[in-house]
């Protein structure tokens, strides 16, 4: 199957029925689409200077979304594509990078967003990858009149909203916005300062979706180790309160805060847990004992699952024993 079957396939299922606003007003936006347009109508522009880990907050992306990995000049851009390629597959997103035409190509990217000095390269573009998704950011009508003869499939015009990214003008506001849009014969994405609080006042203009930086980012997770009661009273006094909550939403018969404090106390026993928002979401609980360690119980909200958040917990706890001369993980199943 091509990639622009794949493309179009994703984004012609996306329906959005959660609580995330941007998702929500993208979603109402690709319904009135008054004609088909392959490039999805979210789109979460990556920038490494304003994320620590764009590989885990991915996983967090509303399936049909965009993701436009711009690197920057990262020494280990190849890799990073290749690592967010597998996981756009996985979980049904489109991905394209961004300017970095080679590296669209050695990772298998569904397609390229040009910066608007680069635009003319789209037929050139066209022609040599005509599987690709093309889109473009443009910022005023002159680059929206020479963006109408090359061969996008969509263009972000920007900058909608007061936004801190260093390119960005003058905000257009939505009158603005609306002004410009009607010149381009491509579908036209909003970009620019959009987040939650004012994304509802783009629902109702001929936007054919939303794409943006910060605010289109879901929290992603972040973890710790806890080996100690000490440090266990420093990340909080209703620690094993919280354990015990995600335990008992975890299983039939979920531990009691007692068992949990029990735990805590003992030397021998470590606790991983995963943060998402400041919030635990996850946690795994080990014991190890001179060369053997036992894993006591992994528990992951049902909401958080599916984004590997078990598969590092267990991974960082295998590399913690692995670490302190640990040569054998034990897991009994009931």
């Amino acid at each position: 199957m091509s990639c622009l079957r794949v493309c179009i396939g994703l984004v012609m299922i996306f329906t959005y029925k959660g609580s995330d606003e941007l998702a929500r007003v993208a979603h109402a936006l690709f319904k009135r689409r008054a004609e088909p347009c392959p490039l999805s109508p979210f789109v979460a522009m990556g920038d490494p200077t304003r994320m620590d880990d764009i590989c885990q907050a991915a996983q967090g992306l509303p399936r049909g979304a965009a993701l436009v990995y711009r690197h920057f000049g990262a020494h280990d851009k190849l890799k990073t594509a290749r690592k967010l390629k597998s996981i756009c597959d996985d979980k049904g997103l489109q991905f394209l990078i961004g300017a970095d035409i080679e590296l669209a190509g050695v990772c298998g990217a569904h397609g390229v967003h040009l910066p608007q000095k680069d635009m003319q390269k789209a037929a050139a573009l066209r022609s040599a990858n005509s599987e690709w998704v093309l889109s473009c950011a443009v910022h005023d009508k002159a680059a929206i009149q020479k963006a109408n003869a090359l061969p996008f499939d969509g263009v972000m015009l920007s900058s909608v909203f007061a936004s801190e990214s260093p390119s960005a003008g003058v905000p257009l506001g939505i009158s603005g916005f609306q002004s410009l849009a009607q010149f381009s014969r491509h579908p036209v994405l909003a970009l620019g300062g959009i987040t939650p609080k004012n994304a509802h006042e783009i629902e109702h203009t001929q936007a054919a979706g939303l794409a943006g930086v910060s605010a289109f980012w879901p929290p992603y997770p972040r973890f710790e180790a806890i080996n100690d009661l000490q440090a266990a009273r420093a990340f909080g006094k209703t620690l094993a309160d919280e354990l015990a909550h995600i335990h008992g939403r975890c299983f039939d018969q979920g531990w009691p805060v007692a068992d949990f404090n029990d735990h805590l106390a003992r030397k021998t026993d470590v606790l991983q847990v995963c943060k998402i928002g400041g919030q635990i979401c996850g946690f795994i609980l080990t014991r190890c004992i001179a060369k053997e360690m036992d894993i006591l119980t992994i528990a992951v909200l049902p909401e958080n699952r599916g984004r590997g958040i078990g598969r590092e917990l267990l991974a960082r706890a295998e590399n913690e024993a692995r670490a302190g001369g640990v040569s054998l993980a034990i897991l009994d199943v009931a």
